[in-house]
Order: structure tokens, then C-alpha cells, then sequence
């Protein structure tokens, strides 16, 4: 009797622990998976080849500032669209426009599944030829100036107050918005074919939201190294990547002309490596685009 109410008592509290566990799992499987494509890009982007193991904390603290950047965009996107709110509550109050509001509502709530279909992935198309994969095509900013194109990636990138890079969050969490409505909104039978294709649409704009938040991050400021072995003391310093077993440098030369280089040194031969502040790299090759 008594082993009864014992297993009676550990089956829930079992049960609990194993989704717990599962559910902690996941979310620092997920936050793994996010920081490799964010760290990754990141790399690329810099120019920085560099092999490390698939498990690295990096990986994990990379995915969580990820995580965390589009969470705290949340509020600013609700704040941002709370005006539109006031003014579409405020136009509902005019005789006879409010009836024509609510209709237009309805419709777009109440949509036909085959204009959920079109809508949303021609919306997603779009989203992502012209605005999203722009990213992936950044690389060697280290050694190259900056693109000029998209104009609004390099603005971000550049600006060293970083005021502009929770607009620009705000801004790709709102491309998700249609084609997200289109999927969830979709009947979930008789409509599979379609609900996977948009599904997987949605999945790419999503998975380009790390690969952003890489490329912009690769701005942040690089510590600069006083010096290095074999390098004169006039050139400047900067580490770009390290590792367990080598570390990347960014090695600026005096010129003229000022010449740059990405250098690799085990980190068995660097007994002792001089920080002596943090300056972002980038803004130095801005370089000159026509307008």
C-alpha cells in the first residue's frame, strides 16, 4: 500500500522533471543553432576563416543576445504601431467611415484561403529578394570598404551609437507579420500543399533574422592589440577571432599606402597580448559611394 502512494506521489513529480528537462533541451538546443548561423555569418562577413567545435558556449551566448535583441524589439514595434491603433480607433468614431474600417477589417480577417495563399507568398518573395538576403552577400569587411547597397544595412552597420539597430529589428519582425498571418490563417486541411510552401517562406525569413543580427553585430568594436610577434611597433593591431588554438588579427600597415591584412597566429606562440582599448574597424574603410 504504501509503495502505491509513493509511485503515486513520484509519477507527477517524474513527469514534471522530464519536461523540465526536454524543455530546457530544446531551448538551448535552439539558442545553439541561432548563435552558429549568427557567429558564423558574422565570421564570413569579416573575412575570418577560422574552424572551431560545433559545441562552444559562444555559440550559446551568441544565440541568447539574439534571442534577447528581438525580444526588447517587441515593445518598441507595439509602441511604434500604437498611433496607427489610436488613429484607426479614432476614425471608427466618424459617421459612416467606422462601418467601412470594420468592413475592410473583416475581409482581410476573413479572407479566402486562395488569397491567403497568394498574398502571403507573394508577400514573402518580396520581403526576401529585395529587403532580406541583401546580408548574405557581405564579406571580407575587414580588408574591403563597406557596400553602399542596401543603403539602410550600411547605415546601421556604421552607426557607432547603435540607436538604429532596434528600428531596424522592428522593422524585419514587421516583414514577418503578413506571410506569419497568411500561414496560421490558412485551414489546415485540404490546403497542405500550400500551408508547407508558405510555412517553409516563413521558416527563411526567419532563419535570415540571426543571419542579420551577424552581419550587423560585425561592427562592434575589436580590441586593440599594442603588439604582436614579427610585427614592427609602428603597425596597429586588432583581434579579430580567437579560439582555444589560434586567434585572427587585423594588421593595419603604415603606407602610403595604408595596407591591411588578416593574419593568423597559434596561440601557443602569444604568451602575452596588451589590450589597450576597443575601436570599431569598419568605420575606418567606409570608402566612397556615389550618389
Amino acid at each position: 500500500m504504501a509503495e502505491d502512494v509513493e509511485a503515486k506521489v513520484e509519477t507527477p513529480l517524474t513527469g514534471w522533471a522530464a519536461n523540465l528537462a526536454m524543455a530546457l533541451g530544446t531551448g538551448t538546443g535552439v539558442l545553439h543553432a541561432i548563435g552558429y548561423v549568427s557567429l558564423r555569418f558574422r565570421l564570413r562577413a569579416l573575412g575570418v576563416e577560422m574552424d572551431h567545435a560545433m559545441l562552444d558556449e559562444r555559440f550559446l551566448f551568441e544565440g541568447a543576445r539574439c534571442l534577447l535583441q528581438l525580444l526588447t524589439t517587441v515593445p518598441l514595434l507595439v509602441l511604434l504601431a500604437s498611433p496607427v491603433v489610436v488613429l484607426g480607433v479614432l476614425l471608427r468614431r466618424v459617421p459612416g467611415l467606422g462601418r467601412r474600417i470594420d468592413g475592410a477589417l473583416l475581409r482581410v480577417h476573413g479572407a479566402p484561403p486562395r488569397w491567403l495563399v497568394v498574398g502571403g507568398v507573394a508577400w514573402a518573395v518580396l520581403a526576401v529578394q529585395f529587403v532580406m538576403h541583401h546580408v548574405i552577400h557581405f564579406q571580407n569587411l575587414l580588408l574591403d570598404p563597406v557596400p553602399c547597397d542596401p543603403p539602410w544595412l550600411r547605415s546601421v552597420m556604421l552607426d557607432g551609437s547603435g540607436r538604429l539597430a532596434p528600428f531596424y529589428f522592428v522593422g524585419l519582425l514587421a516583414l514577418l507579420a503578413p506571410t506569419a498571418f497568411a500561414f496560421f490563417r490558412l485551414p489546415k486541411t485540404g490546403w497542405m500543399a500550400a500551408r508547407g510552401l508558405l510555412g517553409l517562406l516563413l521558416f527563411v525569413q526567419v532563419l535570415l533574422l540571426p543571419v542579420h543580427f551577424g552581419i550587423v553585430g560585425a561592427a562592434a568594436p575589436l580590441a586593440r592589440i599594442a603588439e604582436v610577434p614579427g610585427e614592427p611597433a609602428t603597425s596597429r593591431v586588432w583581434q579579430a577571432f580567437a579560439t582555444d588554438d589560434s586567434a585572427v588579427f587585423l594588421i593595419e600597415r603604415p603606407g602610403p599606402p595604408t595596407e591591411r591584412r588578416l593574419v593568423a597566429l597559434k596561440s601557443e606562440g602569444l604568451e602575452r597580448l596588451e589590450v589597450v582599448g576597443r575601436e570599431a574597424v569598419l568605420s575606418r574603410a567606409e570608402g566612397h559611394c556615389g550618389r
